[in-house]
């Protein structure tokens, strides 16, 4: 597989951020919104959680977009998703992966519990995978995505954190 050209992760950036902050708002509609919403927003939280998962561990090459693409070969990771890796990647996969009767052994989701927990961890590794890029041309694209969509957000009351550059 080919490495993405530079104008590849350039236009990335634009589903990385929808990604991430459709992750923030699942997550805010998970603990605050009415039944029935919430349980949508409940799998809509995973879901994007996954990817972002996807986007902030894999490794380049890999032909999906990821964070090691927007540094130099060799660079490692100041973060991670402990409680994603330990205790929820495969849960949720199975629970993404269909009416399965493996599905029955899997610990239960509880929102007020488990979203807390992931979010905290994924708005962390977010913060580290920012301040690490020293490219200034992607840092500027990345905070322009962001303040596209959290000001879409924001009567919404989901919390976005600005980026800065």
């Amino acid at each position: 597989m080919m490495l993405p050209s530079r104008e590849q992760k350039m236009a990335a950036i634009e589903p990385v951020v929808y990604t991430y902050t459709s992750l923030l708002s699942a997550g805010h509609f998970a603990m605050f919104g009415l039944a029935p919403w919430r349980m949508h927003a409940e799998t809509a939280f995973q879901m994007q959680y996954r990817d972002m998962a996807e986007f902030l561990l894999g490794e380049a090459g890999a032909g999906r977009m990821v964070a090691a693409d927007y540094f130099e070969p060799g660079f490692v990771a100041g973060w991670d998703l402990p409680t994603w890796r330990g205790e929820w990647r495969e849960g949720i996969g199975v629970r993404l992966g269909g009416l399965g009767y493996d599905r029955l052994g899997e610990a239960a989701w509880v929102s007020h519990k488990c979203v807390p927990r992931l979010e905290a961890e994924v708005r962390e590794a977010w913060r580290l995978f920012y301040g690490a890029m020293t490219d200034g041309e992607y840092r500027k694209e990345f905070v322009r995505q962001v303040e596209l969509r959290r000001r879409e957000l924001v009567p919404f009351h989901v919390k976005v954190e600005l980026l800065y550059l």
